[in-house]
């Protein structure tokens, strides 16, 4: 972005996630209301969908570390994927913690100690994503039996042996107050450009106008639009190819043999 803007170039880019003040702005809109101003409608596709909204403000603590505008952008589309993303998982990660339970309740389980029941769990929630919203703890309980030294019937003088089994059991709870957070930022993205002088749904037209600056590019992304090209089989450029093969000794004529005999 320096190297465009010392050069006298513009751009219009999304802030990534990592940076700090994508996370100021979804911590301040999680307990201050944001004011939006509508920037584009655009008719549903289909009968019986919504229509689609993008709203947009300024970024509320000014521009970023760099000196550039932030333009702050929600989608109505991107709100309702963001919603049944979490919510997808969540229940996945729940059903994780449910089938590892189901393994540490069978007598064959590897899982006997405590650190491998926690890093086992771990792994589950982030193979599914919902390490964030899904808090867990371990509890853990012996039982006790006795199981006699020898074979036989037991008598007065049958020795036992004393065995203790450990066993866990992972319980779970949603992180509600989490989840409440990460919602209120749902469809939320925000826009980074050096241009001053465009308003914030300029900015996010010329952003959503970007694929069409290289047209060629576009169609190749684009299933749709592009086409196999049928091609010649190899047989048929034997004819072409021979015709061609020998252009400066062309073979004497037919009328040309005649006057010569």
């Amino acid at each position: 972005m320096d190297h465009i803007n010392s050069h006298g170039g513009r751009f219009v880019t999304i802030l990534p996630r990592t940076r700090k003040e994508d996370r100021q702005f979804r911590d301040r809109i999680a307990t201050i209301p944001v004011e939006w101003t509508e920037a584009h409608h655009r008719p549903a596709s289909r009968i019986g969908e919504p229509d689609q909204t993008f709203h947009t403000t300024p970024n509320p603590t000014g521009p970023s570390v760099d000196g550039y505008r932030i333009i702050w952008v929600r989608s109505s589309t991107k709100t309702d994927r963001d919603a049944e993303s979490r919510r997808a998982r969540i229940a996945q990660g729940i059903a994780a913690i449910d089938d590892l339970n189901q393994k540490l309740v069978s007598p064959k389980t590897r899982m006997k100690t405590l650190v491998a029941v926690q890093t086992a769990a771990d792994a589950a929630l982030k193979e599914t994503g919902a390490s964030r919203w899904i808090d867990y703890t371990i509890t853990e309980h012996t039982t006790t039996k006795h199981k006699q030294e020898n074979r036989g019937r037991p008598g007065p003088n049958t020795r036992y042996r004393k065995i203790v089994a450990t066993h866990h059991q992972i319980r779970f709870t949603v992180n509600e107050p989490r989840v409440t957070h990460d919602a209120a930022s749902d469809g939320c993205f925000p826009l980074i450009t050096n241009d001053t002088t465009l308003t914030d749904a300029e900015v996010l037209a010329a952003y959503r106008y970007q694929p069409n600056l290289e047209r060629r590019n576009h169609i190749l992304k684009d299933h749709q639009t592009v086409a196999p090209r049928p091609s010649r089989p190899p047989t048929a450029s034997k004819p072409y190819c021979s015709a061609n093969s020998s252009p400066s000794s062309p073979e004497p004529s037919s009328n040309a043999t005649s006057a010569t005999t």
